[in-house]
């Protein structure tokens, strides 16, 4: 089927009225879409190394646009490190200080855009932001639901720091009670902002964990209904798998133990924004996994994961060849000019 036809069927589909099955996943391109601010990471990376008092020169880095953003950023802290005579780790820190004061002020600025408000009233029951601003879910009454009070069970016993960023999420008050999840951390702990290649690979090890959770948890839920094909092999049935596995999504949701990585791992998704670049490691870590797990599945029996892009764009002619080859299974949705294709988009959800 054609990409934007199959997209917009699973648009329509909803697990009750006014609830779309579809988790959004949106990047820095969708606050630029919201507010117009020509702010990146790379242009951010840049206010940092001048609040860090970095020369001209080092600063130059951020012009290398093939520079990935996490080697700038440990780039940034080797620098201070060695010049200010303090630990990579306390410079680590005070650069994610520097980071939330720019993103709270980005979140104040942009308070009460009708964007944000519209694209809440969609009906999403979850949205997985990558971004570390909270704007979108700041727009309406919301309260931070931390790991702290997630319910989680003894699956989990790297529950830690990393942890932490796996659970927390904004409720948003509603008709929808939207959930908004920050997989990179977000300005209300700036503890639990990641960016840097050290932070990424630790990240990883919590994310494995989530992900054998999930498989575990899957296999009780076959297990109470008779249906565990994982064991014997001959009781795989395809009707009966698509039956049992709408069930599971549906039940997924409620679990108190419900993270950003089981949803990525298992709803039909859609990546708006999204660079997707290789430095999202723990993101393509994900995506694989997924793939895997439900590699023997024809692919019309898979929840899909749409990247919605920009096939012109003169910025990243390589990553338009990736993604055209499907890697982890993504399904690409090109567009020749970005405002036409926000518009397609945002016509097709709403």
């Amino acid at each position: 089927m054609e990409p934007w036809k199959y997209f917009e069927q699973v648009a329509r589909d909803e697990w009750e009225p006014g609830q779309k099955r579809l988790v959004p996943v949106i990047g820095s391109g969708f606050n630029l879409q919201a507010s117009g601010d020509g702010k990146n990471w790379v242009s951010l990376l840049k206010d940092i190394g001048q609040a860090l008092g970095l020369s001209d020169n080092d600063l130059g880095i951020t012009r290398l646009t093939q520079m990935s953003a996490t080697s700038t950023w440990e780039f940034f802290i080797t620098k201070v490190a060695r010049q200010s005579n303090e630990s990579a780790s306390d410079v680590e820190t005070r650069l994610k200080k520097i980071v939330k004061d720019e993103l709270v002020n980005f979140e104040k600025k942009h308070k009460g855009l009708e964007f944000y408000r519209d694209f809440l009233e969609i009906g999403f029951r979850d949205i997985i932001s990558l971004n570390f601003d909270r704007t979108l879910a700041l727009q309406k009454k919301s309260r931070l639901v931390n790991a702290d009070y997630a319910g989680v069970s003894g699956h989990f016993q790297n529950f830690k720091r990393h942890t932490v960023t796996l659970f927390r999420h904004m409720e948003v008050d509603g008709s929808n009670n939207t959930r908004v999840w920050y997989p990179h951390g977000d300005t209300g702990k700036f503890a639990t902002i990641k960016l840097g290649i050290r932070e990424y690979g630790i990240y990883i090890k919590s994310i494995e964990e989530a992900i054998r959770a999930y498989m575990k948890v899957w296999i009780e839920f076959l297990e109470r209904h008779a249906f565990n094909f994982f064991k014997n092999r001959n009781l795989f049935d395809l009707k009966k798998y698509r039956h049992h596995w709408r069930l599971w999504c549906k039940e997924l949701r409620r679990l108190e133990e419900l993270n950003w990585a089981w949803l990525l791992v298992s709803a039909p998704v859609v990546f708006l924004g999204c660079g997707l670049s290789s430095d999202e490691w723990p993101l393509w870590w994900t995506l694989h996994q997924r793939a895997r797990i439900f590699a023997r599945l024809p692919g019309k029996e898979k929840e899909p994961v749409f990247v919605f892009w920009n096939v012109k764009s003169k910025n990243s002619p390589g990553m338009t060849a990736w993604l055209e080859k499907r890697p982890a299974d993504v399904i690409l949705l090109p567009c020749e000019e970005w405002k036409k294709g926000w518009e397609r988009v945002l016509k097709t959800l709403a």
